[in-house]
């Protein structure tokens, strides 16, 4: 049997080195047009829920005076989820969280005072409302408000980034990747930010409220919305105050400068 040659044996080793470098370029190649390629769709997505929540603040805007209501957003940062709720006109809305707060454990003291059974008969109605305030929507009404003239989902499909609390009211997630940095209005001293954890299922979430009123006025908001893995990348939604009018910036908004021209204290009421 006549014996291999040194070169014959040598042309069965694997690949030399440059195939191997010319293969990890490829496959570098493709890996950086898959990650732009996401990085650009996680972009897209992002724009499209911050222009929808623009829109649905617009659409309430109107709404409010149709209807003669007051809607409130509520922003849940620690879900990255936001839904709507309706008011009565005569709603209280309080300048700070601690006089609310004041109010709400004034009110819990004051139906605490009654039996179950009494609250049950409706002898605590009144009291009951008060701490009921604002009715969260359901899936159907949100759907209307987000996208006014669509009919109500009737499909899984349809509801993709809607989800709803134990109570069936409907909430809208921000699509993967992105979160709320931040939002701010007149009512918290600082803008308010998610939990440094992620709370246990008793805790309270971080929560922060955004007012729209009957007479067509705003109460100022600023929403940042951002890319989960970089904070600069994102969109700051501006609510004005008084007109309502609802502009999306392209990069974070310094609050100083654009709150620079509120009062630092609201005005004393004398009773």
């Amino acid at each position: 049997m006549p014996k291999r040659t040194l070169r014959q044996r040598s042309g069965r080793r694997g690949m030399t080195l440059m195939e191997i470098m010319v293969v990890l370029a490829i496959m570098a190649g493709v890996f950086f047009v898959a990650v732009s390629s996401l990085s650009s769709l996680l972009g897209v997505e992002r724009h499209v829920a911050t222009k929808k929540l623009a829109s649905t603040y617009r659409y309430l805007r109107e709404e409010a005076g149709l209807k003669n209501v007051v809607f409130r957003i509520a922003f849940d940062l620690d879900e990255n989820t936001w839904s709507v709720q309706v008011g009565d006109p005569s709603s209280l809305i309080f300048y700070d969280q601690e006089t609310r707060e004041t109010h709400e454990d004034q009110l819990r003291s004051e139906l605490n005072r009654y039996t179950q059974r009494e609250i049950e008969e409706g002898k605590a109605e009144e009291t009951v409302s008060k701490l009921q305030n604002f009715q969260s929507t359901t899936d159907e009404i949100l759907a209307q408000l987000v996208d006014p003239g669509k009919k109500a989902s009737t499909g899984e499909e349809d509801a993709e980034n809607t989800e709803a609390d134990e109570e069936g009211a409907a909430k809208i997630a921000l699509p993967a990747g992105t979160v709320f940095a931040w939002v701010h209005t007149p009512q918290y001293e600082d803008p308010v930010v998610a939990s440094d954890s992620p709370p246990e299922d008793d805790e309270p979430h971080a929560m922060a409220y955004s007012y729209i009123f009957p007479n067509g006025y705003a109460e100022p908001t600023f929403i940042r919305i951002v890319d989960a893995n970089n904070f600069d990348k994102g969109y700051t939604i501006e609510v004005e105050a008084l007109s309502g009018r609802v502009i999306i910036h392209h990069e974070e908004v310094e609050l100083e400068d654009a709150l620079g021209w509120m009062p630092e204290e609201g005005p004393e009421l004398e009773g």
